[in-house]
């Protein structure tokens, strides 16, 4: 039951992310984006597009010009370089550079795949608790079972537990597939979020 209550959970997920993707992000959203950002103070706000706008209030130094940008199309995790401090930092001259297909892209990625999903998994939270009738199935690597397999702790890991009487799952791994390259796969239920994540990354790259 847990798995299937899961699975509906992602294909919502999925439902949510073509009505807005394909009817009202293109043709509503994205055209009027300048004239919602100055109105973001508004009522409005706390209801829809600049609900989550990530460096709004966050203490985050910058023009509001470029709070626009980062809130619009995601660059301070999706356009970046680093500065000579070796700090991951948006890479506005490399934006600019784009031309307004890229951007719409790239501010698709941001607003609909991205925060879309993120909105929706924050607003659907697994129980939190003490942790009943735990079952370690897989637990590979030297860390807990309970702990997802990530870029710190390699291996597999596979457990159910009960809260409350709900149940729930965990699973992943981080595999070498290549040099330094390695595979991370996780699905299931996580401390504030349901998640599913496949990534490729350098180990060596913190």
């Amino acid at each position: 039951m847990m798995y299937i209550k899961f699975i509906l959970g992602q294909l919502k997920v999925v439902l949510l992310i073509i009505i807005s993707g394909v009817f009202v992000y293109p043709f509503f959203v994205y055209p009027n984006r300048r004239s919602s950002w100055k109105t973001r103070f508004g009522l409005f706000r706390s209801k829809w597009y600049w609900f989550a706008a990530d460096t709004e209030g966050t203490g985050w130094q910058g023009t509001d010009d470029e709070h626009y940008l980062n809130a619009t199309f995601g660059l301070y995790e999706l356009v970046k370089k680093r500065d000579d401090q070796g700090k991951w930092v948006p890479d506005y001259d490399r934006f600019w550079e784009m031309n307004e297909l890229q951007k719409f892209i790239l501010a698709y990625r941001w607003s609909v795949l991205r925060n879309g999903c993120w909105n929706y998994i924050q607003s659907v939270v697994p129980k939190q608790g003490p942790w009943e009738n735990e079952n370690c199935k897989i637990s590979t690597g030297g860390a807990s079972c309970r702990l997802w397999r990530n870029k710190y702790n390699l291996g597999t890991q596979s457990v159910t537990w009960e809260v409350e009487g709900t149940k729930y799952f965990r699973y992943s791994f981080t595999k070498k597939i290549f040099k330094d390259y390695y595979l991370n796969f996780m699905i299931g239920a996580s401390t504030n979020r349901y998640l599913i994540k496949f990534r490729i990354f350098d180990i060596k790259d913190n």
